[in-house]
């Protein structure tokens, strides 16, 4: 069991991997328009429901449907096309 950061139960190279993708993801959403990056990191990051962003924000929640796929969409591009994001 880990008392601290358990940086120490990976290998080197998988902390480098995680690290440079983290920077990528980093990236993309700091490319984002603002909107979009303001519903992902709601929705992704303070998991909040759909609804709970449309409400908060005024908007439907297609459009919150459309501008968290397209996030999601730019950071697998980002990553070379994982399949984990989701």
């Amino acid at each position: 069991r880990c008392s601290g950061p358990c940086v120490d139960l990976i290998s080197p190279e998988a902390y480098a991997l995680a690290a440079d993708q983290a920077r990528q993801i980093e990236t993309v959403l700091a490319g984002l328009p603002k909107r979009t990056r303001e519903m992902f990191v709601m929705v992704r990051l303070y998991g909040m429901s759909h609804k709970e962003v449309a409400d908060r924000l005024g908007v439907s929640t297609s459009l919150v449907d459309k501008y968290v796929v397209q996030a999601l969409l730019r950071c697998r591009d980002a990553l070379g096309g994982l399949d984990k994001l989701d």
